[in-house]
């Protein structure tokens, strides 16, 4: 356009400081400040009214030359403060577009390209989307949907418009569990377009995620993270034999749906006009109404929605394979950075990290996790009075390292529950001979224990449920492991390797549970900490059921303040003793057991930790002690409680006398050799060895979720000991007799009665 009429640009704001300075704001605050009286002159001007360039040098020419005043205004228009006028937008609309850094004109162009396809699912309304669509120049068609059991019935309408290139689908709802959603997301994806939801109700309303076929997350992803994060509502929503979701919208005021839809349509135009918005694609946004706080919720890409990966007897799987060069420690606000979108209680693996209440010190630090779906097949049977929010927990000295080490637990938890994608054959025990772990080799259930399960199990706590005796000749799912000892795959059964494996026939055989399973920065780290565990675990087994008395450690002589000053805290603040039990075995790998009872030797809590490294082996055991403290003090599960409430009022050092250390002199720092404590690579070979030297196998299952990243590794050592109660031949039995701390071998029935409760 030859000579066009300019004007201020629609976002601006003019403010005359003095007649030669003038500052240009928009509604985020000053943009651009400018010195000179031709500019002070031109904005006033175009502030007011659209002028062509000649019209504004001939208004001013009685002020400056031509030349200036054009000069002026290329500067000003190469600055992006004036524009060509426009009269066809209105001033907000074209403001708001400037702000994104886009014309009016091709805003309104992409704006006019793409169509809406809305649809209402349950007991909502779309005149509030409908009329801010219109607001913004978006076309829109409802799109009516009635859910029935064969799936949706929609509105006759131009398939044309449906499926074209721009159309966009957005699902009103009062529950993203809706069955209904589930056909549309089918729907979408065959058209390949993209489609958002929103919930306007309640007091928390529900933005997003705006789901982009091959580029975000899908429904899919969205509806297992729901699962997870509502599971006792789905549970509620079973036994009470509902066919859709319970809506809880009771305080559903009539703002909440205004506000709701006009942020989502707010955010629709910027993506729309911009071609991306990071903030809603594969997002959720909720906003509380009630505290005013905006949070995001990253859709955790999962799909992961793959078909069972079939394995056949005798197909090749690649080797295991350990970092060559696995990372040293890496800091645990570094991890905790990495994987912190993890929590939510909308898309998380665990929908929240909370402290647990511990004593008003700087030395308690002890955090726990949200739902455990490892608990899941339990959560399924549980009276409803049971306390269904099982949780993860983490520790550590300082409060970044409890709260990670939680995060790490309930990435573990949340990676080793069965989702029905893992590889696995169905075969005999005697089909696979040789290839296959005997689940007695692990489990280490006595024949006396077996048969006498029934009674048992009615009054047991979930953990030392007794399952039936594997059967060799019955056709079972196996999964394949890694021997790190023969450097071959085998095949161990699947229900051993995953929490709530579902039985078909409902007769399972044993239970998957957390002894060996652990995170790590590395696969090498994740290894080295879960066969430490075993080992920790096999130490205690073999000290607590026999009730073997040992020696004391001395816990100062770690020379360690952060010791120094926890033991003075509990005397002094706690009015408790502590000692450290040395637990240690023929592996020879340090295992201590810190011990803490009031002074009158009852209120007894205890904690362990086992490493090469004597100092770090202490400290997780005086840790584990913290928060055992804290636990046996706020977490109440009726069961547990119960278990804990006893072992708390009814047993004292004098009936428990293995809780005292032997007479004799105490261990010392000096009396353990030292390995350092970040050499992963060379810690794990020395504890392969240590094990293997005792004619044991490691065998290693990788449980890492490629849609979280972080390594978790299940190992297994046939032959060592759980700590819970298992009573058949082996070790327990035999290492004290080996090592001289006994004469003669414990009987089954003399064993402790009280089976280890942590």
């Amino acid at each position: 356009m030859k000579n066009p009429r300019l004007t201020l640009k629609s976002s601006l704001l003019v403010q005359i400081y003095d007649p030669d300075e003038v500052v240009f704001f928009n509604d985020l605050g000053p943009v651009y400040r400018v010195k000179g009286k031709p500019y002070v002159l031109i904005a006033k001007l175009l502030e007011k009214s659209s002028l062509t360039a000649d019209q504004v040098a001939s208004q001013l020419e009685k002020y400056f030359p031509q030349k200036t005043l054009l000069y002026a205004l290329y500067r000003l228009e190469k600055r992006g403060l004036i524009e060509q006028a426009q009269t066809v937008f209105p001033k907000n609309f074209s403001a708001f577009c400037n702000l994104l850094g886009k014309s009016p004109e091709d805003a309104y162009c992409k704006l006019q390209k793409i169509k809406i396809d809305v649809y209402a699912v349950g007991n909502v309304q779309t005149e509030i989307f409908e009329n801010a669509c219109q607001s913004m120049f978006v076309q829109c068609q409802l799109k009516k949907v009635q859910a029935f059991a064969s799936g949706i019935h929609e509105q006759k309408s131009d398939e044309k418009f449906s499926r074209s290139r721009n159309a966009l689908s957005v699902v009103i709802t009062d529950h993203y569990r809706h069955e209904s959603i589930k056909t549309l997301h089918d729907k979408f994806l065959q058209e390949q377009h993209p489609w958002v939801l929103v919930c306007p109700s309640g007091p928390q309303i529900w933005i997003g995620p705006l789901f982009i076929f091959q580029k975000t997350s899908c429904f899919k992803c969205l509806s297992y993270a729901l699962q997870m994060n509502q599971v006792e509502e789905i549970l509620f929503e079973e036994r009470a034999h509902k066919s859709s979701p319970i809506s809880m919208h009771t305080a559903n005021l009539p703002t909440a749906e205004p506000i709701a839809i006009n942020l989502l349509v707010n955010e629709l135009f910027k993506w729309i006009i911009l071609g991306e918005n990071e903030r809603l694609e594969g997002k959720m946004l909720t906003l509380n109404l009630l505290s005013f706080e905006l949070q995001s919720h990253k859709v955790i890409q999962r799909c992961g929605c793959a078909p069972t990966e079939s394995v056949q007897l005798g197909s090749n799987l690649s080797d295991f394979q350990l970092e060559k060069d696995a990372p040293k420690e890496i800091p645990p606000e570094v991890t905790y950075k990495k994987y912190k979108h993890l929590i939510s209680p909308i898309t998380g693996i665990t929908n929240f990290l909370n402290p647990i209440h511990s004593p008003e010190s700087s030395l308690f630090h002890n955090y726990y996790a949200g739902i455990n779906l490892a608990d899941y097949e339990y959560l399924k049977r549980a009276p409803l009075s049971d306390g269904w929010k099982t949780a993860g927990g983490g520790k550590g000295a300082s409060d970044i390292q409890a709260k990670t080490s939680c995060l790490c637990e309930a990435i573990e938890r949340h990676s080793g529950v069965f989702q029905g994608n893992e590889r696995r054959i169905q075969a005999s025990f005697e089909e696979l001979q040789q290839t296959a772990i005997h689940p007695s080799s692990v489990l280490h259930f006595s024949d006396t224990q077996y048969q006498s399960r029934e009674l048992w199990n009615q009054t047991c706590d979930r953990f030392h449920f007794i399952p039936t005796k594997f059967t060799s000749n019955k056709k079972v799912d196996w999964s394949p492991i890694w021997s790190l000892t023969y450097q071959c795959w085998k095949w161990i059964p699947t229900a051993m390797c995953y929490y709530a494996y579902p039985f078909i026939d409902n007769d399972p055989f044993c239970r998957g549970d957390s002894n060996g399973c652990a995170a790590g920065n590395s696969i090498t780290e994740a290894v080295l900490s879960a066969l430490l565990e075993l080992i920790e675990r096999d130490s205690i087994a073999l000290w607590w059921y026999p009730r073997i008395k040992k020696r004391a450690v001395d816990i100062l002589s770690f020379e360690d303040p952060y010791f120094f000053k926890l033991v003075t805290f509990y005397k002094s603040s706690l009015n408790r003793n502590v000692w450290a039990l040395d637990l240690t075995t023929d592996l020879n790998v340090p295992t201590f057991g810190a011990i803490s009872a009031d002074q009158e030797g009852r209120n007894i809590m205890f904690g362990f930790g086992a490493h090469l490294n004597a100092h770090l082996a202490m400290r997780r055991a005086l840790t584990e002690m913290n928060q055992s403290y804290s636990i046996f003090e706020s977490v109440k599960t009726p069961k547990a409680a119960s278990m804990r409430k006893t072992w708390l009022t009814k047993t004292s050092l004098e009936n428990q006398p293995y809780l005292v250390p032997l007479p004799d002199a105490a261990l010392k720092k000096k009396d353990y050799p030292f390995y350092p404590q970040d050499d992963f690579q060379k810690n794990l070979q020395t504890c392969q060895k240590i094990v293997e030297d005792q004619k044991m196998e490691v065998l290693v299952l990788n449980q890492t979720r490629s849609y979280i990243g972080m390594p978790v590794c299940r190992v297994i050592v046939p032959g060592l000991r759980h700590f819970w109660n298992r009573y058949a031949d082996g070790r327990l039995y035999d290492v004290p007799i080996k090592m001289g701390w006994l004469k003669n071998k414990t009987k089954e029935a003399d064993l402790n009665p009280i089976p280890m409760f942590i």
